[in-house]
């Protein structure tokens, strides 16, 4: 089931093939490979990609908050670090906080998964019995309007890092990798390549969003699009 790999290296597809037996191969089996290579670029991939774009954006509205990422990384990388010298100060990244902070503040304003749903395993009662959930029940789990609760998140179209600087947020108020048994295999990952990639950019370039007053425009979310995107291209310009 490999492809042949003496030209060029191995990618996630041989990997998955790899694995396989020749002998079991079927409909299901590329099922199966074809929902873990999705899995690996939507859910791996697309989701971060959201994620740092906005980050980036609400970057381009707040230059006192850029201006501390930008420290940071001065601090972790050193000035005019490249990717090759960057990676050996992996163990200073615990020192991009703030940055980490953004990136959470990012998911939590924009929730780039606003929706999951959810199949229940039993019969649920809520409120005491005053309702009831019965088995099978096939749900959808607003995960945006948790993260736009102002009762829960004071202010929450604001964007203020600070909220994660402060304490950690109460178990089911923060949900972009979901949360209990079902949560994201791959949140630690994601949130370790984003931080060190938005520190990057923000130590190299100077981003100014393209849409309206300021870039105000290129702030509006597509009304339909998962993961989250901005509604207009969210073009952006950079100086070096």
């Amino acid at each position: 089931l490999s492809c042949p790999t003496n030209k060029r290296q191995q990618d996630i597809l041989d990997r998955i093939l790899s694995g396989g037996d020749a002998n079991t191969w079927s409909s299901s089996v590329i099922r199966q490979i074809r929902d873990e290579i999705k899995t690996f670029i939507l859910a791996g991939h697309e989701t971060s990609a959201s994620m740092l774009t906005w980050a980036l954006y609400e970057l381009t509205q707040n230059e006192e908050i850029t201006k501390e990422v930008m420290g940071e990384a001065d601090k972790v990388f050193g000035k005019g670090a490249t990717a090759e010298t960057a990676l050996p100060a992996s163990e200073k990244l615990g020192a991009l906080a703030l940055t980490q902070s953004c990136l959470k503040e990012t998911l939590r304003k924009y929730s780039v998964v606003p929706i999951v749903t959810r199949e229940t395993v039993k019969d649920i009662g809520l409120e005491g019995g005053k309702y009831r959930i019965p088995k099978g029940t096939r749900m959808m789990i607003l995960i945006q309007g948790v993260h736009h609760n102002a009762d829960i998140w004071p202010s929450p179209l604001e964007f203020n890092p600070q909220r994660f600087q402060e304490a950690m947020p109460k178990p089911f108020t923060f949900l972009p990798f979901i949360d209990g048994p079902r949560n994201c295999l791959g949140q630690h990952l994601a949130l370790l390549e984003t931080k060190i990639v938005l520190a990057t950019l923000v130590q190299r370039f100077r981003f100014e969003a393209v849409g309206g007053e300021g870039g105000r425009e290129a702030g509006r979310k597509h009304p339909s699009m998962v993961p989250v995107i901005p509604a207009d291209p969210g073009l952006m310009v950079l100086v070096r």
